[in-house]
């Protein structure tokens, strides 16, 4: 029996869809950060970016026939943007001056794992499943292996990736506090609303 909710097993066309959007469309964000950063400044880059997006995407939920959030659910789902996508994002955007893309990726990969240390709520859930425990140490483990091959050791000589490296960890722990606040934090609206929301906000905060 399908564990679908429409009772239906998603075509491997949808799936395959899936997947390509993470690897190649999300992927190359770094690729192409690294590229926009070299002639404009990282946050003018990352505010045009996202006041940009989050504008198409309003005008395209208000075109549904979407309501306008009230100020208050509009502040709300902003702040989630503001740490996710300003803070997140934007640490990523600061850091690829001085950091190679794919030293970047790996350091966000980092993500899940804060993830766990900030859910204080569910620690106990958490620390008391071996099956979490055991993924949660190899993921760290295979994070620590990527970037020991990514000549770290320039570190010591280069103070700036050492700044551009605790940037990242700054940024990393931002996003995983915004995803936290924006999962225990609910507000109605569809999620093309909030997504467009959060842009926004991050846009205009940057």
């Amino acid at each position: 029996m399908s564990n679908s909710p429409t009772g239906r097993h998603p075509s491997r066309l949808l799936i395959v869809a899936a997947f390509a959007a993470i690897y190649i469309s999300w992927g190359s964000t770094y690729l192409a950060i690294d590229v926009a950063v070299k002639t404009i400044p990282p946050l003018l880059m990352l505010a045009t970016r996202y006041t940009i997006a989050g504008l198409l995407l309003f005008s395209y939920c208000l075109l549904k026939g979407e309501k306008i959030p009230s100020i208050k659910t509009f502040f709300t789902i902003g702040i989630g943007g503001v740490l996710m996508i300003f803070l997140g994002n934007g640490a990523v955007t600061l850091a690829e001056q001085y950091l190679p893309s794919g030293l970047t990726a790996i350091i966000v990969a980092t993500v899940p794992l804060w993830m766990v240390m900030l859910d204080k709520r569910h620690w106990q859930f958490y620390f008391n499943n071996k099956i979490i425990i055991a993924g949660f140490l190899i993921g760290f483990a295979g994070v620590l292996m990527l970037f020991a091959g990514k000549g770290t050791a320039d570190f010591a000589s280069d103070k700036m990736k050492l700044v551009g490296f605790f940037i990242l960890l700054i940024g990393s722990m931002g996003w995983a506090a915004g995803s936290l606040y924006s999962k225990y934090k609910r507000v109605t609206g569809s999620t093309t609303m909030k997504a467009a929301v959060q842009m926004l906000c991050a846009g205009l905060f940057s």
